[in-house]
C-alpha cells in the first residue's frame, strides 16, 4: 500500500519541479495573425478557408498559444445569443464549443500542438470536421463583425518532461486572465 504521506511529499516535490520550470519559459507575442470580417469568412469556401490558413500560419514549428477575439466596436451580447443558437439548434450539424456566458471580448483561448494548429485554425473557422467541438465561426457569426486569432509562442526547457503540461499552465493563465466567452478550461490547477 502506498504512504499517503510519501504520496504528499512527491506531489509537492512536482509542483516544486513545475515552478522552476515555468521560470525558465520564455513567452512572446508574434506578428503571426489573421483579421477577418464575418462577412468574408462566411463566403469563404472550405478550400479558401484551408489556404488562408496555410499562408498565415504554415511558418509556424512550435505550440503555440492562441486566442480568437473580437474587434471593433460589437456587443458582446449579440455574439453570445447568436452563438447560444447555433449551439442550442447545432446549425449545420456541428458540434459547437462550450459556452461560458461570459462577456469578454475573447471567444476562446486554446493551445496545439504544431502539426495540429493549422487543423484546429480551420475547425475554429468552420472548415473542420462536423464532430470536432469548435468555434465554427463562419456558421453563427453576425455579420460585418470583425475577429482577429492572436499567437504566442512559448519557449519551454528542453530538459522538461512536462512539456504539454507547461504549455497548459500558461494556457490555463491566460483563459484565467480573459476570462473567454467560449471553450473549456484545463484541468491542471
Amino acid at each position: 500500500m502506498i504512504e499517503l504521506i510519501e504520496l504528499k511529499k512527491y506531489s509537492k516535490s512536482i509542483l516544486e519541479n513545475t515552478l522552476t520550470l515555468i521560470d525558465k519559459i520564455e513567452v512572446e507575442a508574434t506578428d503571426l495573425s489573421i483579421r477577418l470580417n464575418s462577412s468574408t469568412l462566411t463566403t469563404l469556401s472550405n478550400e479558401e478557408i484551408k489556404i488562408l490558413v496555410e499562408k498565415t500560419f504554415g511558418i509556424i514549428n512550435y505550440n503555440p498559444v492562441y486566442y480568437i477575439q473580437l474587434v471593433g466596436d460589437i456587443d458582446t451580447e449579440t455574439i453570445a445569443n447568436a452563438f447560444i443558437q447555433a449551439k442550442e439548434h447545432k446549425y449545420h450539424s456541428r458540434c459547437y464549443s462550450k459556452f461560458n456566458h461570459s462577456a469578454s471580448r475573447t471567444l476562446y483561448v486554446g493551445i496545439s500542438q504544431g502539426k495540429s494548429f493549422k487543423k484546429r485554425m480551420r475547425e475554429h473557422l468552420g472548415s473542420g470536421a462536423k464532430s470536432t467541438y469548435a468555434l465554427n465561426l463562419k456558421y453563427w457569426i453576425p455579420d460585418n463583425t470583425d475577429i482577429e486569432i492572436l499567437i504566442y509562442k512559448a519557449s519551454v526547457p528542453q530538459s522538461s518532461l512536462n512539456h504539454m503540461n507547461l504549455l497548459e499552465l500558461m494556457e490555463q493563465a491566460l483563459w484565467d486572465k480573459l476570462k473567454p466567452m467560449m471553450g473549456k478550461r484545463s484541468g491542471q490547477l
